[in-house]
């Protein structure tokens, strides 16, 4: 499994766009990864809703959409707190959600405006 940007999301961008992605496909790997380390650690955790806006930039950064499936594989959570995080980051308006699942709270993701400007200001700030 691809733990960054995909390949293919690198590629379809050009000059200052790809390294935005690419940083910010390793951003979303490095809060995996931190998370994996503190979980059960108190006092130590990341910020799960940025960590999410991260990963859906990183995965579909030009306005295309993934699937909370997708996001729930990347980032083990519960469905109930995934959903939850979700639905802020929605009423924010940072993120799109729509319902492609009966039954289940499965989400097509994709990131406003807001949210895309939000992502590529801050990863851009460390470059």
């Amino acid at each position: 499994m691809n733990v960054g940007a995909t390949d293919e999301c690198i590629e379809m961008a050009e000059g200052s766009d790809a390294e935005i992605i690419r940083v910010a496909g390793k951003l979303a790997s490095l809060n995996r990864s931190l998370r994996a380390a503190t979980t059960g650690r108190p006092g130590l955790f990341g910020d799960l809703a940025w960590e999410l806006l991260v990963e859906v930039y990183a995965t579909a950064p030009f306005g295309t959409s993934i699937t909370s499936d997708l996001l729930a594989c990347r980032n083990p959570l519960p469905e109930s707190l995934l959903t939850r995080y979700i639905r802020t980051l929605q009423r924010n308006g940072l993120l799109v959600a729509n319902q492609i699942e009966s039954g289940r709270d499965v989400f097509s993701l994709s990131l406003t405006h807001s949210g895309r400007k939000l992502v590529r200001n801050v990863v851009e700030s460390m470059l």
